[in-house]
């Protein structure tokens, strides 16, 4: 009896660990600083379906999006590595902007490259159509 207490105790805490862990990426996720960072960690695996989803773009843009790259990732210059900087956030607008270096695939380096974001439903999102 005491073992399967102690083997339930044990599971109980694993499933807090697990949800608490969950609940503080999804927390940081709705930030302008957790959005860029959930981007680039996911465009410089190569997932591109999840990565693209955080872009401020309707459905048929991401499709055409995605098409695109399929097409044109050999040649692409495509960051690979990335550190975030700084942000901003304008609430009144629900704007923000994210500053972060990057390596690009070739080896150049951007410093203080800028990602606008905006805020949909609750969602931060990179705006696609400016720098």
């Amino acid at each position: 009896m005491k073992k399967i207490a102690f083997i339930l105790c044990a599971v109980a805490l694993a499933a807090v660990a697990i949800v608490s862990s969950c609940k503080k990426e999804e927390k940081q996720e709705n930030t302008p600083e957790g959005v860029v960072k959930t981007f680039y960690k996911y465009f410089t695996k190569g997932d591109i379906d999840n990565a693209f989803m955080y872009l401020d773009v309707d459905d048929e843009t991401r499709a055409s999006l995605k098409g695109m790259w399929a097409e044109n990732k050999e040649t692409t210059n495509y960051p690979v590595e990335y550190k975030v900087l700084g942000s901003s956030i304008d609430y009144a607008a629900d704007t923000a902007t994210v500053t972060v270096w990057r390596k690009l695939k070739d080896g150049t380096e951007q410093d203080n490259y800028v990602h606008k974001l905006n805020k949909r439903d609750g969602k931060w999102l990179i705006d696609f159509t400016t720098k």
